[in-house]
């Protein structure tokens, strides 16, 4: 095995100048020394390559934890580096790379993060004492400071289930997506090496599979692997298996001591029985999705003393192996309740505890079939707070369901206000707009109140209006969509009976309702929509297509209304035989690249979010002839135009599109695709319009974040990054208006 080593060499540096600045001689005085080595060992994990000499990057951390010198490259280091006495931490980072590594798109390197795909981060770390005028030796070995996994499926699942997919994360729980990797058959990631950092010492895991039908099952098979190491490398290797009586995993861990590497093995079992299955009475067991691949526990709120019946039902087919709760909040602890409990595997101290918590559950839990956790009298004597538990159940066959049960204890009163909040079942995609909110309450009577409702004003305002009808009552909580809002303002609400209104009153201040500059198109600079001297907001592809002597896209004034003076036309042309369709876009066209296409920045700043997209379009397509892979199937067919919109919250305000790279870097609004988009819209056409006609383009919102920038983008190709379209289509576009 090949060491690389760094020296770097930390020297007392004596003062020799003169009394003129005290404190540089004290500190010069005071100096001692580091010299550490820094190398790498890779032999306990198999790797793809060998770096011959990889960049270090080198931290000095003093004794509160803060980097006191940061070389990214260990080569720029020339000469002796000074310290103060004191205690401190060398760190050694490596890649396995021979360049230094520049931060990603979110301002991160790979060891900030808790998950990633591709990039093992080797690491050490020695704690050193400087003493004055002497030199101590620190030698690091950076080692894999990962756990390396890997997934693997057998040709019998590849034959059964058209795609694949692991979920793996470091946490407790799959909540937090910054913890988890998604390996996929469908977008080749369950080839990829995944690195997760070795948190609590175990993984846990969740396959979702798609047989051939297209029938999806997800979560029959979750697991838990425990004793896990850094420098480990686990295989996830997926089989399949028809006994009707086996597991749906085999239990354990077969070792590799030549590569640290360990097979665990999930086997697919076809006959196996239905995964276990919660219910609940009292308590919302759902989850509101976020970002990403995380999620956020629905809350219930309880009025302090209510008496109404909260249960948590479990059933499970094959019978109950183990079925754990955990918990972290003090108030519990202090009162004696396990922080993690076993209830199929109890002991009779922690069944103690539990009885003086008067919780309650049905008999014997151990290979039962079903089971109730009864909360009622526990909750009824809790402070007022929050609290969160989780709930896991595994079957004999191994099968695992966790639920989490989050519920706030909240004074007594006839009706409660809660906070505005994404609702997985109303409003997934936020409570506050710009011209409409959701507003909502709880009633904590056995029987809805009179008057229920809330009472809104805007802040400052003397004056209640109430709200009374078009109420939805979902258990004991209900909401109401408020409408005819204005966008900015700052509004204040509280739930209402007619006995009294709410001790609670919540404020929360609508978005901005804005429009992009020059929607309308009336403003031009030449071919440019957008006023001379003004901020540039459109841009186009012309600039591609001046080589040829020609500008697909221009200003016309065949308008769609008798008060509009100019509009949009896009046309696509073939340039030196190769087609050149029109565009309009807000970004900023950057650079041609070659003949092979341009690198353009979609999007400008936005922060509304509005409805719909609305405007006016006018289409003649012409047939296909100008083909490029992987569209050339599409010659003869009529061309189609394209408008759609996107707000996101893309790093630096745009995304960075280059058509000439290969694979092409595009926008992909697919769900999933890219984790930025917040809202999508578009609309196609194949057909000639005879002229103007009106259109509205729904938004499609994806999770409750508010925009950070916006793009609309028109062509009169689709597929014209591909150089796929028909000369001769043109695309007219007037009148572009937001709606909220």
């Amino acid at each position: 095995m090949k060491l690389n080593r760094l020296y770097i060499l930390m020297l007392l540096l004596f003062s020799v100048v003169s009394c003129t600045r005290q404190e540089d001689i004290i500190l010069n005085e005071e100096s001692g020394y580091i010299n550490f080595n820094v190398s790498q060992d890779k032999s306990l994990i198999i790797v793809n390559t060998r770096v011959a000499d990889p960049i270090y990057k080198v931290k000095i951390l003093n004794s509160a934890g803060v980097a006191i010198k940061t070389f990214d490259n260990h080569k720029e280091i020339t000469g002796p580096i000074a310290v103060k006495p004191g205690k401190y931490t060398v760190v050694g980072i490596s890649y396995n790379m021979e360049s230094v590594l520049a931060q990603d798109a979110n301002g991160k390197y790979p060891e900030d993060y808790q998950a990633i795909f591709d990039k093992p981060v080797y690491q050490a770390q020695q704690e050193v004492e400087i003493v004055k005028g002497k030199t101590e030796n620190v030698d690091l070995l950076c080692t894999l400071s990962q756990v390396k996994v890997t997934v693997a499926a057998d040709d019998a699942i590849k034959a059964n289930f058209k795609e694949i997919i692991v979920t793996v994360t470091n946490a407790q729980d799959f909540t937090n997506g910054d913890n988890n990797l998604i390996f996929s058959s469908a977008d080749g990631t369950i080839g990829k090496a995944g690195y997760f950092r070795n948190n609590l010492g175990t993984l846990r895991y969740t396959i979702t599979l798609t047989n051939n039908d297209g029938e999806v099952s997800s979560g029959d098979v979750s697991g838990l692997i425990e004793g896990v190491n850094a420098r480990e490398h686990y295989i996830l290797n997926l089989t399949l298996s028809g006994d009707n009586e086996g597991s749906a995993i085999v239990p354990g861990i077969t070792a590799d001591p030549s590569t640290n590497d360990r097979y665990f093995t999930v086997k697919i079992n076809l006959n196996k029985s239905a995964k276990p299955v919660f219910t609940s009475e009292g308590l919302d067991l759902t989850s509101t999705p976020l970002a990403g691949n995380s999620v956020e526990p629905v809350v219930t709120y309880i009025a302090v003393g209510s008496d109404m019946a909260r249960k948590v039902m479990v059933e499970a087919a094959a019978g109950i192996k183990s079925l754990v709760m955990t918990h972290n909040n003090e108030t519990m602890i202090k009162n004696g309740f396990p922080r993690r409990v076993d209830l199929a595997n109890i002991s009779q101290m922690q069944s103690d505890s539990l009885t003086r918590n008067l919780f309650r559950w049905s008999g014997s839990v151990s290979g039962a079939t079903q089971t109730t956790m009864d909360f009622t009298s526990f909750i009824y004597y809790l402070p007022l707070g929050t609290y969160a538990i989780t709930v896991e159940v595994m079957d004999e066959q191994n099968q695992m369901v966790s639920k989490d049960i989050n519920f706030a204890v909240i004074p007594a009163e006839e009706t409660s206000t809660l906070a505005p909040a994404s609702n997985p079942a109303v409003n997934k995609t936020g409570a506050i707009w710009g011209k409409h909110a959701y507003l909502y309450g709880m009633y904590n009577t056995q029987t809805q109140p009179a008057g229920m409702g809330f009472e809104y004003k805007t802040v400052g305002s003397g004056s209640w209006t109430k709200v009374t009808s078009g109420l939805v009552v979902s258990g004991s909580t209900y909401y109401v969509k408020l409408t005819g809002l204005q966008p900015s303002t700052q509004y204040v609400y509280r739930a209402v009976s007619d006995k009294e209104p709410s001790a609670t009153e919540i404020k929360f201040t609508t978005l901005p309702a804005n429009q992009m500059y020059n929607m309308r198109f009336e403003e031009w600079d030449g071919n440019s929509a957008n006023a001379s001297g003004a901020t540039q907001i459109w841009d186009n592809g012309n600039e591609a297509a001046s080589m040829a002597g020609i500008s697909p896209t221009t200003r016309t004034t065949t308008t769609a209304t008798s008060g509009s003076q100019y509009a949009v036309q896009l046309k696509s042309e073939s340039a030196m035989g190769v087609l050149a369709a029109g565009s309009h876009f807000i970004g900023t066209f950057q650079e041609l690249v070659g003949i092979k296409g341009a690198k353009i920045n979609f999007g400008k700043p936005y922060d509304s979010k509005p409805l719909t997209l609305k405007g006016y379009l006018s289409y003649s397509p012409a047939e296909i002839t100008k083909t490029k892979s992987p569209y050339n199937d599409l010659k003869g067919q009529m061309d189609y135009c394209q408008i759609y919109v996107v707000l996101a919250d893309w790093p630096g305000g745009y995304f960075a599109v280059n058509t000439a790279s290969d694979p092409k870097v595009l926008i992909d609004p697919k769900e999933g695709k890219d984790p930025y988009i917040i809202g999508y819209g578009s609309i196609e056409k194949n057909v000639n319009t005879n002229g103007y006609i009106e259109f509205e383009i729904p938004i499609e919102y994806r999770n409750d974040r508010v925009p950070t920038c916006c793009t609309i983008v028109c062509s009169s190709s689709k597929y014209g990054d591909y150089f796929t379209g028909g000369p001769g289509s043109v695309l007219l576009v007037d009148e572009f208006e937001f709606t909220f």
